[in-house]
């Protein structure tokens, strides 16, 4: 496989993207009897062994040096070099050593400092006015930032969720939920019907000062697109315009002030190798945190957490950097009693890091923090009866699901499930003290996050005597009393033209949501808190 470069012997030429014979062999596979690629290029060989394509509209604006004039022997030649989309990845480029062909009298030159600057390539052109494209992760990705804030995208607009954008073949099923309920789904104005994309979809909510910081892909029906921080109700705070052949993951977060993308290399392939862009909400240009091709994870998909000025990539052995500088703070690892746990999923509050540790045999709840290290919050000790899971906090109250009555202590399966609460404490005295039931979950939807504000908290959830087509939806839980509101589909048909997953963010008038249409695949929703009625009674 070759991908944006191509090695011939000890050098190296760079190939622009429409050069380039396939992405990649689960992108192109060869077909029987197919013949290779060849693309043929002009090069100029000069003395300093350097190798100019000279590919139309990909020009590199390099002089060159008085030693080129004694190079007339040696003729403008063609390389021909053969890429095959099958069975190239492992090639050093198949070539010899690239010589120096240069006359006798060009020998002076050689021991000269050279003046010529690095060879790079072309900026090609922006597809977008105002926009410049990140050559510091690389120009065949295809990432642009804005110049200027008036390049940025418009803001959000909502509309109510019973507007069906392209009905020809639907019925109005509705949408789930009490009478009265108060539904908005995110616009996509510039979708145009009946073409794919055209969709948003909703990465993470972030809520501070009673504001809703959305991280979102706004999807143009070309395939390409914009990943941006926007207020729910406001303007566009930052945005990455993706129109090239690297992709950013969609479990990306944007919390306290800063983003944090994890890039694909080569979307489709097994091996997810990337590195990662980011910044501050208020900045245009993303900083490279990790370089293309820095982190490469076939066995399970690492991901990211934000804070204030930390953020964490878990990847075995799992690093908290910190963000002014790149600079590695603290390497979090199991270790001591906690050598039988498994450390994944971490979130953030500000600058303490807190997570579920688990296996089939127990879980806890830890926390880090750059002065006390790793220390356990919650956990049940001994009693491998009970389990602890989904634990997430707004720095003011802390949630989690418990449950208890296992008999198989080869899974995390409980006869009951119960959501709990405490009020926010790094103490875990105060915590076990404090802390107290909420209320039964009737099927636990054990391993969802929840989204906790403003003394409420939400989690993705079932009905208690399950339905042969999955019903399910979400629990809005009032923390001061346990009332609750159950949100779930009404039918099968509702169910497949309008279905709410999982909640990301609350603020004291929204409950914001991702969720799953069938006239536009993916949705951003919120709900009205207050226009939900009376909900029930905790048991």
């Amino acid at each position: 496989m070759y991908d944006a470069h191509t090695v011939l012997g000890d050098r190296r030429l760079r190939l622009p993207p429409s050069a380039r014979a396939a992405e990649d062999d689960h992108a192109a596979p060869r077909r029987r009897g197919e013949p290779l690629v060849r693309i043929e290029l002009l090069v100029r060989i000069e003395p300093l062994v350097r190798i100019e394509p000279l590919v139309p509209g990909w020009v590199p604006a390099v002089k060159r040096s008085t030693a080129t004039r004694t190079a007339a022997a040696v003729s403008a030649g063609t390389v021909s070099v053969l890429l095959a989309s099958a069975g190239g990845c492992g090639s050093d480029g198949g070539g010899g050593q690239v010589t120096d062909a240069a006359p006798a009298d060009a020998g002076a030159d050689r021991g000269r400092p050279s003046t010529q600057p690095e060879w790079k390539p072309e900026e090609p052109p922006s597809p977008l006015e105002g926009w410049k494209i990140l050559s510091e992760y690389d120009i065949s990705c295809g990432f642009y930032y804005a110049t200027e804030r008036k390049y940025l995208p418009p803001p959000v607009e909502w509309e109510p969720c019973s507007v069906i954008t392209d009905a020809a073949n639907l019925t109005d099923a509705g949408t789930s939920g009490p009478p009265g309920m108060v539904c908005e789904r995110m616009a996509t104005p510039w979708a145009a019907s009946g073409q794919a994309g055209g969709a948003v979809y909703l990465r993470s909510v972030h809520v501070e000062d009673a504001q809703a910081y959305l991280l979102l892909d706004r999807v143009l029906p070309t395939g390409a697109g914009f990943t941006m921080v926007a207020e729910a109700d406001g303007p566009v705070h930052t945005a990455l315009y993706d129109s090239g052949s690297c992709r950013t993951s969609g479990s990306d977060v944007a919390r306290f002030g800063h983003i944090l993308l994890r890039v694909y290399d080569s979307p489709g392939t097994e091996t997810r190798i990337g590195g990662a862009i980011g910044g501050s909400f208020e900045g245009l240009k993303p900083r490279v945190y990790f370089p293309k091709g820095h982190q490469p994870s076939s066995f399970y998909s690492h991901e990211y957490a934000v804070g204030r000025s930390l953020f964490i990539e878990a990847a075995i052995p799992d690093r908290v950097y910190s963000f002014a500088t790149g600079e590695l703070v603290a390497t979090i690892s199991p270790k001591g009693e906690d050598k039988d746990l498994y450390y994944s999923r971490y979130r953030f509050q500000e600058d303490t890091l807190y997570w579920v540790g688990a296996t089939t045999r127990r879980s806890a709840v830890k926390v880090w923090t750059k002065e006390r290290g790793i220390f356990t919050l919650l956990d049940d000790g001994r009693d491998v009866t009970r389990g602890v899971e989904s634990f997430t906090t707004d720095g003011i109250d802390m949630v989690w699901l418990e449950g208890r009555g296992r008999t198989n202590f080869d899974s995390l399966v409980f006869d009951a499930y119960e959501h709990w609460t405490a009020k926010y404490s790094l103490d875990p005295a105060t915590v076990n003290a404090t802390k107290r039931r909420v209320r039964s979950e009737p099927r636990a939807a054990w391993g969802h996050r929840y989204a906790v504000g403003c003394g409420y908290a939400a989690i993705q959830s079932y009905p208690e005597i399950p339905t042969g087509w999955g019903q399910s939806g979400f629990r809005l839980i009032r923390l001061s009393d346990g009332r609750s509101w159950p949100i779930l589909d009404d039918s099968e048909a509702q169910q497949g033209e309008l279905h709410f997953a999982e909640p990301l963010g609350i603020t004291c008038e929204h409950v914001y949501l991702h969720a799953w249409s069938s006239y536009a695949n993916t949705e951003a929703v919120r709900i009205r808190l207050d226009s939900l009625g009376e909900g029930i009674a905790p048991d």
